[in-house]
């Protein structure tokens, strides 16, 4: 990966996360499993305007793992959300 690109998707992330703590703040609710699913949200998206094409380099393959393990926790939230609906 460009050197240049790399630094401006962590860049992006980071401002996305101060973006969406700073709305929490303000809103007064800061929900660790809001900001959890909104980091997965713009990782996602960053991931998928950084990847190329036609071939898959070895740090595609690092950060697709953890959005395996994202989406993972993700289900385990869902799961978990649903079962409180579901008993109340």
């Amino acid at each position: 990966m460009n050197p240049k690109k790399g630094r401006v998707a962590s860049i992006a992330l980071l401002a996305w996360l101060m973006l969406v703590m700073i709305f929490m703040i303000m809103l007064g609710t800061v929900n660790l499993e809001i900001f959890f699913i909104l980091w997965l949200f713009g990782f996602l998206i960053i991931l998928k305007l950084i990847d190329t094409p036609f071939s898959e380099p070895p740090y595609m393959q690092r950060l697709k793992k953890v959005v395996v393990a994202g989406i993972f926790i993700f289900g385990l939230l869902m799961a978990k959300k649903m079962m409180e609906i579901i008993v109340t």
